[in-house]
């Protein structure tokens, strides 16, 4: 049983977070309505959003349940080290991400890495559109202009055309576009679902993974083939949460957002293996070919959790540090900024209502 003050003191973290949300949503609104005539306006206003409220993100994540986090990678076009006990990343500020979905959490360590490169601004998560209907939370995601997507392909497609095209007119800014290929989190009963359509699609057995599930190919070819002129780079990051449960479990039923959250009962070890591809070395323009590829490479990733887990990938740790901020005054930006909006929009309505 979960101690009442360790409950206690992660639900007032969890207020303070959702009033957080509430000041970012009125902030928003006020900066939509002054800069309606203004796409580009509105595009540096909703990075500046996300750059402020990535940080109580991280923060309470980090209060409420404490990781500490490893990078492995052979790939040489990325930068990691720790100073002061903080994590410093040198990743391409334009680029997609594909990670195996775990658990319900996992967004959360991605979205902390991009912070650790920078790169934050710049973040849009791929997310099923009902996400987007939660009250407040789902609002403040609307407000970042995450990509939401409907398991219709008819529709899903013409949502990433459309966006992608959109983030081809800004190929200045910073992009990180994160994707969870598998469509849902690996657990027992989606992986029999997966067992079951390699049957049928005659998959070998030998390329079904075992700890994540068979990923699905149409969305990031389509978002590949709508960004390849500005975009060149791939990661590919493989998730492992430690220690396992010692039923066996999977991880989503021993780290729940629940568990994670309310009962400080969070992974204390997240690992993270990134593989870099560069975009035009993906066989994306043809169909075939590219769920080929996509079949390989998570099998390639299901290999490597599996190394993951028995400690076997020691030699490609490239760095080690806890999830943080790098310092909690800056958290005082995120109170402060929408605050200002707010208040400023008050007087300007007294103002000219006088």
């Amino acid at each position: 049983m979960a101690n009442p003050l360790i409950v206690a003191k992660n639900a007032i973290l969890i207020v303070i977070l959702i009033i957080l949300a509430i000041l970012f949503f009125l902030a928003y609104l006020v900066a939509y309505v002054t800069s309606i005539f203004s796409r580009r306006a509105r595009l540096i206003w909703i990075e500046y959003l996300k750059t402020c409220y990535t940080l109580p993100i991280i923060e309470v994540a980090a209060m409420t349940s404490p990781a500490t986090v490893k990078i492995y990678s052979t790939s040489p076009g990325m930068k990691f080290e720790v100073v002061n006990n903080q994590l410093r990343s040198v990743m391409c500020p334009r680029s997609v991400l594909i990670s195996n979905h775990q658990i319900y959490c996992d967004w959360i360590y991605l979205w902390w890495l991009a912070y650790t490169a920078e790169c934050h601004p710049g973040i849009c998560i791929m997310l099923k559109d009902t996400l987007g209907k939660i009250p407040l939370f789902g609002w403040i995601m609307h407000c970042f202009e995450f990509m939401f997507i409907t398991r219709s392909w008819e529709n899903d497609e013409k949502v990433m055309k459309k966006r992608t095209a959109e983030m081809n007119k800004n190929r200045n800014d910073p992009l990180w576009l994160l994707m969870f290929p598998e469509g849902t989190v690996y657990n027992r009963e989606t992986h029999d679902r997966t067992l079951k359509y390699a049957d049928k699609a005659n998959i070998p057995k030998n390329l079904i993974p075992e700890h994540m599930l068979l990923p699905r190919y149409k969305g990031l070819q389509t978002i590949l083939t709508g960004l390849h002129s500005s975009v060149k780079v791939l990661y590919d990051i493989t998730m492992v949460y430690a220690p396992v449960s010692p039923t066996g479990e999977p991880a989503e039923t021993y780290y729940s957002l629940v568990k994670t959250f309310f009962k400080s009962e969070g992974a204390p070890l997240v690992q993270m293996h990134i593989r870099e591809f560069a975009v035009k070395d993906i066989p994306y323009q043809d169909e075939q070919a590219f769920e080929k590829w996509m079949i390989k490479t998570f099998k390639e990733k299901d290999d490597i959790y599996a190394k993951l887990m028995n400690n076997e990938l020691e030699h490609e740790l490239r760095a080690e540090a806890p999830m943080k901020i790098k310092s909690k005054w800056h958290l005082y930006s995120s109170i402060n900024i929408p605050l200002t909006v707010i208040i400023s929009a008050r007087l300007l309505y007294k103002y000219l209502t006088r």
